[in-house]
Order: C-alpha cells, then sequence, then structure tokens
C-alpha cells in the first residue's frame, strides 16, 4: 500500500505548493510565466541530482522519445494551469482539476488495460465529487470561459503525461523515468524562460529575493510531487493513484485555515457556519471514497 502513502504525500506537497503560489502570485509576482521559468530551472537541478546519485539509467530510443513527449505533457500542464490562473481566479480554477482522473480513467483504460470494480469506481466518484464541492466558493460563479478550455488542456496534459510515465515505469527505475521525463519537460519550458528571462532576472534584485525564494520553495515542492506521483504509479494503477491525489483540497483549506489563524494579512478564509458544514460533509464524501479506492 505505499502507492497510497505517496499519493497522498504528494496531494499535501501540491497543496502546500497552491498555497505557497496564492500569495507569491497575488502580492508579489504578476507575470504567472515566471515561476513556470523557475520550475524549468530546478528540473535541471533535479536531473543533475538523480545523475550524480547513479540511478539513471539509458533508455532505448523509442522509450526516449516517449520519455520526451511525457514531459512535454507535464510542462504542457503547469504552462496552461499558470494561463489559466492568469485568466481567472484561482478558486474557480482548483476544482477542474477534478477533470484529471476522468481522463486517465479513460486513457489508462484503453492503453494499459487499468479496469477496476464497481465499488472502485464509485470511491473515484465520491473523491472527486467531494473535491469539487470542497473547492468550489459558489457554484453560481461557474462558466465555460477562457479559463475553462485552459484547464481543459492542463488535466488532459496531465493525463497522457502520468500515462506515459507509468507505462515507462514497467521498464525502467522511478528515478529514470522521473530524470528522462524532467529533461522532456525542458522542451517547453525552455523557450518561455528564454522569452521572459527579463522578468525572472529581476527576482535576483534585492528587493525581489524574498519572491524568488517563494517561487523556488512552490516549484522545488511541484516537482517533489511529481517524484511522488511516479513513485506510487511504480506499484500502483496511475488511475487509482491520481484519483487518491484528488484529497488535495483539503489539505489546501487546512494550511488555509492554518494561515488564517495564525496570519491572516498573508491569506483569510472564510469560515462561517454554512460553509463548514458543507467542507465538513465533503471531506467526509472523500474519506470514504479513499478507503474504497485504497482497499480495491
Amino acid at each position: 500500500m505505499s502507492w497510497v502513502l505517496f499519493s497522498l504525500l504528494a496531494a499535501f506537497l501540491w497543496a502546500l505548493s497552491n498555497v505557497i503560489d496564492k500569495v507569491a502570485l497575488s502580492r508579489l509576482v504578476k507575470n504567472p510565466m515566471v515561476p513556470l521559468a523557475v520550475y524549468g530551472v530546478l528540473s535541471i537541478v533535479a536531473v543533475g541530482l538523480v545523475v550524480l546519485g547513479g540511478a539513471f539509467e539509458s533508455f532505448s530510443s523509442r522509450h526516449f522519445a516517449l520519455a520526451m513527449l511525457g514531459g512535454t505533457f507535464h510542462a504542457l500542464m503547469v504552462l496552461f494551469y499558470f494561463k489559466a490562473v492568469a485568466a481567472d481566479e484561482i478558486s474557480k480554477i482548483i476544482p477542474l482539476f477534478a477533470l484529471g482522473p476522468l481522463f486517465i480513467a479513460v486513457v489508462a483504460a484503453v492503453t494499459l488495460g487499468e479496469i477496476f470494480s464497481f465499488d472502485t469506481y464509485i470511491g473515484i466518484v465520491l473523491i472527486l465529487v467531494g473535491s469539487v464541492t470542497l473547492s468550489v466558493q459558489r457554484l453560481q460563479t461557474f462558466s465555460v470561459n477562457k479559463a475553462f478550455w485552459f484547464m481543459i488542456i492542463t488535466t488532459f496534459s496531465l493525463a497522457m503525461g502520468e500515462v506515459i510515465s507509468k507505462y515507462l515505469l514497467s521498464f525502467y527505475n522511478f528515478w529514470s523515468v522521473f530524470a528522462y521525463t524532467r529533461l522532456g519537460s525542458l522542451i517547453v519550458v525552455t523557450p518561455i524562460a528564454w522569452h521572459y528571462r527579463r522578468d525572472v532576472a529581476q527576482l535576483l534584485r534585492k528587493g525581489k529575493r524574498k519572491a524568488l525564494a517563494m517561487l523556488s520553495t512552490s516549484e522545488s515542492l511541484n516537482i517533489l510531487a511529481i517524484l511522488c506521483i511516479i513513485i506510487a504509479a511504480s506499484t500502483g494503477y496511475v488511475t487509482l493513484v491520481n484519483a487518491m491525489t484528488q484529497v488535495q483540497p483539503f489539505f489546501v483549506l487546512a494550511m488555509s485555515v492554518l494561515l488564517t489563524l495564525v496570519a491572516p494579512h498573508l491569506l483569510k478564509e472564510e469560515l462561517s457556519l454554512k460553509i463548514f458544514v458543507r467542507k465538513f460533509l465533503s471531506i467526509l464524501m472523500m474519506s470514504l471514497g479513499a478507503i474504497l479506492v485504497a482497499t480495491s
């Protein structure tokens, strides 16, 4: 059951990254492409650490091409997520990540033969519904706009990247799959980082180092979360691994409430009785779904 622990750890790391991004993008960094450039630099560092650690395996030419494609999909996921954040409120964006497991369930069933029992699919649905109702602020504010289509691309890219990684894990260790897909992400990230190099350079100035520290921390957590997902997928079904990470809004809520109590000047979470009851029921639904998925 180690895949469950690594899936939950990935959800926790992504939630922490989301909270840091929420503070950084609202207060310190106006260009949402700058975090993507920081992500690219840290990806190079991550690959270097894997190579130095001696866990790097040689890929066949076919598998190398697949790894580059998988990394490209991962980078597209990050790119269009930040474009969605720039186009709409982040509170309306996060619930749309629930589309990811739906795409993965279809793609993995067709390409990897991941078919599960009825109870397992009920568990996935409970997690997704709980995730959406926990994240969304007001259901009537939902609209099909530019940000919505950006998130369709984001979640589809997520699905393709994770399914490709799962396929490669049948042949290579998770360190190598992680490193090669990080290299693949540079296909998308490098030209963007070059285009916004002046914005990134501004972070090195004395008054901007706090923003640089926050973005570096956030994107390091993002990369660690991706590593956790790959480790989880090496022993578990990618469909169930991704479904389990949808408990992420619970961690975001817990961190937001903690910040509201400890540092309300940074982040303030609305804590009315009505919202508390709705979120409690959402967490209960997600917990039941997680139990069904974990015991499948």
